[in-house]
């Protein structure tokens, strides 16, 4: 898990997802806050959050649970059909999660009031919203940078990388192609967003020796950084990642050159006489349209809807 390979079938099932039910309608983020009094209630004399990163884990993995129940189960922005997350680390080793959710018909987001019932970019009023406030000052704002902070973090050959101040926008406007312009301008295509949710993990600089063979696992284990936070939700064994409804990985090979899993002490011979290594979810598929007419009215990538695959006998 968190190889390329993984993270490219990661992708290809997400886009899967919206082959059969549609973009995403709503691109929601979440991340561990330190300062959460969850957190810093628990820390001993002169500790700081980094110092507890299993409260780290643990309070964020509750919060983020919370979340998913309001969100998925409760539908506090629309009914949900489909959605997926992953949980990754920031470079200070915070667990921060990505979610892409798909609404059902009727609660779409179709144009700019409606998106303005869900997204608010600006400071709500203290007199009002005073919780809110606060919350949005202490949390949500991008501190004074470029000629008023030339020291700030963002700041990068004289420029704000975040590309801050933003040009104000007196309404919300619904751009073609792209998230709608909420006096901000944003990415583009939804392969792009497939592709930044399932991105690479944090990886470290490493040798490569030249030869004949190439170690992947080794090349795998030796690039891989890995902090605390992640290395204890790992260990806690939370989820990491979560795709809604599941995506059944089809087999697609030409005649005989299918892949065949075998143990080392077998005889190659013995492996290659056993008729069930010749069996696959394509040659089968082929196998149910001569057996089922009803089966003939669907695609080969329509079939898991119908059908379910039986590993251990090798059957649709």
């Amino acid at each position: 898990m968190g190889s390329k390979r993984d993270m490219t079938q990661r992708y290809q099932d997400g886009m899967a997802i919206v082959l059969n039910n549609g973009k995403p309608d709503i691109f929601l983020t979440m991340t561990c806050n330190p300062s959460w009094i969850e957190i810093t209630s628990e820390l001993g004399l002169h500790q700081t959050p980094q110092d507890r990163p299993d409260l780290l884990t643990r309070i964020f993995r509750s919060k983020f649970e919370q979340l998913k129940d309001d969100v998925i189960n409760k539908g506090v922005l629309g009914r949900v059909k489909s959605y997926m997350y992953v949980t990754e680390f920031q470079k200070r080793g915070l667990p921060h999660v990505y979610m892409l959710l798909i609404l059902d018909t009727d609660d779409k987001l179709r144009g700019p009031e409606e998106y303005d019932s869900v997204v608010k970019p600006e400071i709500p009023r203290h007199e009002s919203e005073p919780e809110l406030y606060e919350a949005v000052l202490k949390h949500m704002k991008h501190r004074p940078c470029g000629v008023l902070n030339q020291s700030s973090p963002c700041m990068k050959n004289g420029h704000c990388k975040k590309r801050y101040p933003k040009d104000f926008c007196e309404e919300t406007r619904q751009r073609n192609n792209s998230y709608p312009e909420y006096r901000r301008s944003n990415i583009k295509s939804i392969k792009y967003l497939y592709k930044y949710v399932y991105k690479d993990p944090d990886q470290v600089a490493m040798e490569v020796h030249r030869g004949t063979g190439m170690d992947e696992i080794q090349q795998y284990v030796d690039a891989r950084w890995i902090c605390a936070p992640e290395a204890l939700w790992k260990i806690f064994k939370f989820t990491l990642y979560k795709l809604y409804p599941s995506v059944e990985r089809l087999q697609i090979h030409l005649p005989d050159h299918h892949q065949v899993r075998f143990y080392k002490h077998q005889r190659i011979t013995d492996v290659l006489n056993d008729n069930q290594n010749a069996v696959t979810m394509l040659t089968e598929f082929f196998a149910l349209n001569q057996m089922d007419p009803h089966a003939r009215n669907y695609l080969n990538r329509e079939i898991p809807e119908h059908y379910c695959w039986l590993k251990g006998v090798k059957k649709w």
